[in-house]
């Protein structure tokens, strides 16, 4: 197992600080005794259900998730959807680089910066496909029902056909 196929545990906590719970395979754990932390490990769900540690009174244990990449890909949006929405997140974050391009290519490496993404576009008010599809096919149906034959010209249901059309994409 390359730990560096998974996020730290700095990430793993901003991940559920955000309230988002992804379905994970391995799970870092840290076990505080007497005061002091010892190791911080990662393991498998398996392994996790069958931690045999002994706990004592004022003992704590932290059990956060550590998603792989591919555990994070998922929770992403199409490619079609992210691409805008990774270059608002670059530009809101103020994050600078060489080339857009190449801040795309660092962000698609780590999965550190990957859960950073994912916690700005939970953050943002997005509609998704299906909500937008929704809505177009709805003013789509008040267009072909709209009943035009009581303007005077086409300026007229043209404006109006705008107008139903603008309160579709609003």
């Amino acid at each position: 197992m390359n730990p560096n196929n998974y996020c730290t545990i700095e990430a793993a906590k901003r991940l559920v600080e955000a309230g988002i719970v992804l379905e994970t395979d391995f799970y870092h754990v840290r076990h505080c005794s007497g005061g002091y932390w010892r190791q911080q490990d990662i393991v498998s769900r398996k392994e996790l259900l069958n931690i045999t540690h002994p706990v004592s009174v004022g003992d704590v244990v932290e059990v956060y998730p550590a998603p792989t990449m591919a555990e994070v890909w998922r929770e992403l949006p199409d490619t079609e959807e992210l691409i805008p929405l990774i270059c608002r997140y670059i530009e809101e974050s103020n994050i600078s680089g060489s080339s857009v391009m190449q801040i795309i290519i660092d962000i698609c490496r780590s999965p550190d910066r990957l859960i950073d993404l994912l916690i700005f576009i939970k953050g943002l008010d997005v509609p998704n496909a299906e909500e937008e599809n929704k809505r177009l096919r709805e003013a789509l149906d008040r267009i072909a029902t709209y009943d035009l034959s009581g303007l005077s010209d086409i300026r007229d249901a043209a404006a109006v056909l705008q107008k139903i059309a603008r309160e579709a994409v609003s």
